[in-house]
């Protein structure tokens, strides 16, 4: 693939990003009612980083992910997520991971370790306001030093034998790479090799099924690689450098907003090739009213859904743009799993057998809406986002 700076214009990028899902990916993901086996992800995934999709190098390139400081950057990496997830949008998810620990590694100047997780999320929400506080710089509140412990990975502060968080990866992740804090609020990325930790693979979860849900803790006695956090931002003189996290969590939630995009296109695009082709009293289903308001509602939420994404991708990461991401995804996410179930009806009965396909986009569409924050989480943290100091 052709470099970003070289090539400003991202549709031929695109294009070999839809050649590659339609020879490889598609072939793969044609039985809705199975995932995509783990061996076929990884050789999908060592076919992308052939293609130059995913770069596990110390330079930025024309991956995903590689020049999130440019709008070219992001317009790509978003775009081609919601490619790559009309066909499975586990294997986006699982791109999307590979493509974030990367730039996690880059931004840290750490050497590659391969097959990396970033495990984003910590445990019980978003730490209900107390990590917008953080995020922000503001003075913490009585209870927010205890809370961001709990959330974030405090083996002082957890039980011995409490799970310390959970991610989301294939079967075939190699390291975790886990944000903590320090007690001066100094942040600081540990990075564990997987024999070095006790994990348990979490029972089939909803949806995205080609990334299931892991639980982990390290082993006793067992220290992980310290990574210190350097200043992530160009930041100009006398301003506040921003955290690492502040733009890997941002990332996250455009990457959600992305994959859910694919998704309600997909279900879109299967609602109306069965409408067209299925005769119901005398006519085709698309012609019946109530059919064509179905299938207005899935176009109209999915175009909304990628304006709001293409105006996104304007905005730079990190603090200045969190709150119009986080506020994006809070009123977003319910109006795409309405539309996607909207789909599903024109299926009638149908629709929820697994061998139509149709279903499991409404499945992995609920199973998007719980990752990094529910809708009702995300408000809670924009609210304290809003809050003047």
């Amino acid at each position: 693939m052709k470099t970003l700076a070289a090539a400003p214009e991202i549709e031929p990028l695109l294009e070999e990003v839809t050649r590659f899902c339609r020879g490889r990916l598609a072939p793969l993901a044609e039985r809705p009612e199975c995932r995509v086996p783990p061996a076929d992800v990884a050789a999908l995934t060592a076919e992308a980083t052939e293609l130059g999709l995913l770069n596990p190098t110390r330079e930025p390139a024309a991956g995903l992910w590689d020049r999130v400081d440019v709008v070219a950057g992001r317009q790509f990496g978003i775009r081609a997520l919601a490619i790559v997830a009309e066909h499975n949008a586990g294997v986006a998810y699982h791109l999307h991971q590979r493509a974030l620990a990367a730039l996690a590694l880059r931004r840290l100047h750490a050497d590659f370790a391969g097959a990396t997780v970033v495990a984003i999320q910590g445990r019980f929400g978003l730490a209900r306001g107390s990590l917008a506080r953080l995020l922000q710089g503001r003075d913490l509140l009585t209870d927010d030093v205890a809370t961001l412990g709990d959330y974030f990975f405090d083996r002082d502060q957890q039980a011995a034998e409490a799970w310390s968080g959970i991610f989301m990866a294939t079967d075939h992740w190699r390291w975790l790479l886990v944000p903590s804090l320090t007690e001066d609020r100094h942040w600081r990325w540990r990075l564990y090799e997987r024999g070095d930790l006790e994990v348990a693979q979490l029972p089939a979860s909803h949806g995205l099924e080609e990334v299931p849900c892991w639980q982990w803790r390290p082993k006793v006695g067992i220290e992980a690689t310290l990574l210190d956090e350097l200043v992530y931002a160009d930041a100009t003189e006398g301003a506040r450098a921003e955290p690492l996290y502040a733009a890997l969590f941002d990332l996250e939630q455009r990457a959600l907003l992305a994959i859910a995009l694919g998704l309600v296109r997909r279900a879109h695009a299967l609602a109306v090739e069965y409408a067209a082709i299925r005769v119901q009293g005398g006519k085709r289903l698309q012609a019946h009213p109530a059919v064509q308001a179905l299938l207005g509602r899935g176009a109209a939420v999915a175009n909304a859904q990628a304006l709001a994404l293409s105006r996104l991708a304007e905005l730079p990461l990190g603090v200045a743009s969190l709150g119009d991401v986080i506020a994006t995804r809070a009123e977003a996410h319910d109006p795409l799993c309405a539309a996607a179930n909207d789909q599903l009806q024109v299926f009638g009965g149908l629709g929820y057998i697994r061998d139509t396909g149709i279903e499991r986009r409404v499945r992995d569409l609920n199973h998007l809406r719980q990752l990094c924050g529910t809708p009702p989480e995300l408000r809670i943290f924009l609210a304290a986002w809003k809050t003047s100091p």
